[in-house]
């Protein structure tokens, strides 16, 4: 049975979501934008925090993406749809096992 982990908090810096959740990286997770309808969380799958000009994978809300095993860690930082500058607002992410 999966086990969802209670949502996690982002903002727009880049954050490593294996440190945050504690699930080691490499491990096959399933992560949702559980924050508002303009929230998009940027991705990245690296091994190292990636650099502030990156665009990863645009996730909207609601939506899912999933994680293969045996990938780097996974990174995630809020943006809004709208290109506004996010300031110190944060959304939510939810991590599945």
């Amino acid at each position: 049975m999966p086990d969802t982990l209670p949502a996690f908090s982002v903002g727009s810096e880049w954050v490593n979501l294996n440190t945050l959740s504690g699930i080691a990286a490499g491990t096959q997770v399933l992560l949702q934008n559980v924050g508002g309808a303009n929230d998009v969380i940027d991705l990245a799958i690296s091994a190292t925090q990636p650099i502030s000009s990156f665009e990863g994978v645009e996730l909207f809300q609601n939506k899912f993406f999933g994680v293969d095993a045996g990938e780097n860690a996974v990174w995630a930082r809020y943006k809004r749809q709208d290109r506004a500058d996010v300031g110190t607002r944060t959304t939510k992410i939810q991590v599945q096992t």
